[in-house]
């Protein structure tokens, strides 16, 4: 069983939706990334899109039962950033933070360098001047195009600039195709207090295999698992 299940928010009516898994929840955390345009990978959400679920949630009283991350992204396409948009994604961090205060509890960040296909260290520096502001800092599916045989000493940098979690599906394509990594992953960034999040295409019909086969803790998913989330309830009483 996951410790934490995170959803993928990019609509209000998702937002609704995960009300009806409160009841559910027993001993799994609840936590959500709100992001919008899923289709292009998701962008930065706008602020109205962030003010609308936050009313929503507060007005069902489930501010405190569910955790809500951010995602930061400028833009779709790939994570070789230019200065300026650098810039943008911190002023962004900034506004978020600014106008919401704890109501986000982390953001969601990445960036790669394009000689090497490995993280950007100037760029994540920078972001995490802002981000450092949150309670929990993510680093996202980028890490998947991270050569594998550099990841150990990626997951190290990611320590260094407290990087709480990475989420990941292991390889390019999705979680399944991807548990072994996965689970090499978990063990690689225990030294380091980092969290592996298993991400990609996870379903019902396959979430119960990749816990047990990946050894994490936590799992990502767009989609509500309806089913699982009513066999916990029933282990569980």
């Amino acid at each position: 069983m996951p410790s934490v299940f995170e959803l993928c928010c990019s609509q209000v009516q998702i937002a609704r939706d995960l009300l009806s898994l409160l009841p559910k929840r027993k001993c799994i955390t609840m936590r959500v990334e709100l992001c919008e345009r899923i289709e292009i990978g998701g962008v930065t959400p706008s602020i109205k899109f962030i003010e609308e679920v936050s009313d929503l949630w507060k007005q069902n009283l489930i501010e405190g039962y569910v955790t809500v991350h951010v995602l930061i992204r400028c833009r779709g396409g790939d994570f070789y950033y230019s200065e300026e948009e650098i810039q943008t994604m911190k002023q962004q961090m900034q506004s978020i933070k600014e106008q919401f205060g704890d109501f986000i509890q982390g953001v969601v960040i990445g960036c790669l360098d394009p000689q090497t296909n490995t993280i950007h260290e100037q760029h994540l520096r920078e972001l995490c001047q802002v981000a450092s502001q949150f309670k929990n800092i993510t680093f996202h599916r980028a890490f998947d195009l991270i050569p594998q045989e550099l990841m150990p000493s990626q997951l190290k940098l990611l320590s260094k600039y407290n990087i709480n979690r990475v989420l990941t599906s292991g390889c390019p394509t999705n979680a399944m195709d991807g548990k072994s990594m996965i689970k090499q992953l978990v063990q690689m960034a225990y030294p380091y207090s980092i969290s592996i999040i298993a991400a990609g295409t996870i379903r019902d019909s396959n979430v119960q295999e990749i816990l047990n086969d990946t050894q994490v803790t936590e799992v990502h998913s767009s989609c509500i698992l309806h089913s699982f989330f009513e066999q916990q309830q029933q282990d569980n009483g």
